[in-house]
């Protein structure tokens, strides 16, 4: 394993006051399908951008930075989250694989006087609607990536290379097994929302002058934010089809740009939640949940407490599904029997597929 100490982050939030027009990781398993009256998402109003910078053979060097875009007009908007600067930076080199992964923690905090329903972060791409650099409020993303301002080790541009960029969960290097492993103590990331019944195409987030805004439909969850509450988000990244005896080659510096996807309909997005974040244990080769865990658990959403409205919300596992439920502060319970949700059932687990 070859250890990469070269690589600062930058978090700066991209405060974007406009209107615009509107335009996801788990494996194996059918994914679950969605909730009848699926939950509805909006975004925060915000644009947020992760900066990794390269910085030779020197110490690394961490700041955050707001800054302002031009917008087209100016609206009432919540105050962007407030990301402190990294907790932690961690980076390898899987060199049998040729796959270099970067991953850092960020504290993620509501600044704001109401409760935030954070459902999830999702890379977005901005497009240039004219082709002209001179009337846009930002710098677009490179052709229908979240990234920009790809570059190499000694600064030369590598936008060529933006599509290899891989967003994902954190992972670890195991030095007995000699690879690399899911570590499952870091945020989910969630390959395709759709799967699991969150559309983001039916997402409308401002976009800076001269751009249009499209959101991917990957990213890392969220969970709820009470006024001043906070929670750890790890960011991650891999760089694969690297060469590691010319690392010059291979891309060093980049910015991903996001977005905070909120629920109106906070208890079933919950629920939604804590499957995904159970099966994704599961699938990353976390022991199974073999006797009954709340949702607030550490292998599952790690919550200090249940959400407002959420009476109770219970997880539990064999070899090959994950099932729980969850009942409601006004008595409506749901289920999910290892492939599909199920509304107004019984405030108990399903029965264990044969």
């Amino acid at each position: 394993m070859k250890r990469i100490p070269f690589f600062s982050l930058l978090v700066s939030g991209l405060l974007l006051l406009s209107a615009c027009q509107q335009t996801a990781e788990i494996a194996g398993p059918a994914a679950p399908p969605p909730l009848t009256g699926a939950p509805g998402l909006h975004t925060d109003g915000h644009l947020y951008e992760l900066t990794v910078q390269g910085q030779g053979a020197g110490p690394l060097t961490v700041s955050a930075q707001p800054r302002q875009l031009r917008a087209q007009a100016s609206e009432n908007l919540l105050a962007p989250l407030q990301i402190s600067a990294p907790l932690s930076i961690e980076t390898f080199t899987d060199t049998a694989a040729r796959v270099r992964h970067i991953r850092a923690t960020f504290r993620i905090t509501n600044p704001n006087t109401r409760r935030i329903e954070l459902q999830s972060l999702n890379p977005i791409v901005l497009r240039d609607l004219d082709g002209d650099p001179t009337n846009n409020g930002a710098q677009p993303t490179i052709r229908e990536t979240p990234f920009r301002n790809v570059r190499l080790y000694d600064g030369s541009d590598a936008a060529a290379q933006a599509e290899a960029l891989q967003p994902t969960r954190g992972q670890i290097f195991n030095p007995l097994s000699g690879m690399p492993e899911v570590d499952i103590r870091t945020t989910p990331f969630v390959r395709d929302f759709r799967a699991v019944g969150l559309d983001p195409d039916t997402l409308v987030v401002p976009a800076p002058e001269g751009l249009a805004v499209a959101v991917k439909n990957y990213g890392w969850l969220g969970s709820p934010l009470a006024p001043g509450a906070s929670i750890n988000v790890t960011f991650a990244v891999d760089l694969p089809n690297i060469n590691p005896s010319k690392p010059a080659a291979d891309p060093y510096s980049f910015s991903l740009v996001f977005t905070a996807v909120e629920s109106t309909t906070p208890q079933q997005v919950f629920f939604h939640n804590a499957i995904i974040a159970a099966e994704s244990y599961r699938l990353d080769g976390g022991p199974v949940i073999d006797a009954p865990a709340s949702c607030t658990d550490a292998r599952v959403l790690d919550l200090a407490a249940l959400p407002d409205g959420v009476n109770a919300c219970q997880i539990i596992q064999t070899a090959t599904h994950t099932y729980g439920y969850m009942t409601t502060s006004n008595n409506v319970s749901y289920q999910y029997d290892g492939t599909t949700f199920l509304n107004n059932t019984a405030a108990e687990f399903p029965q264990p597929r044969p």
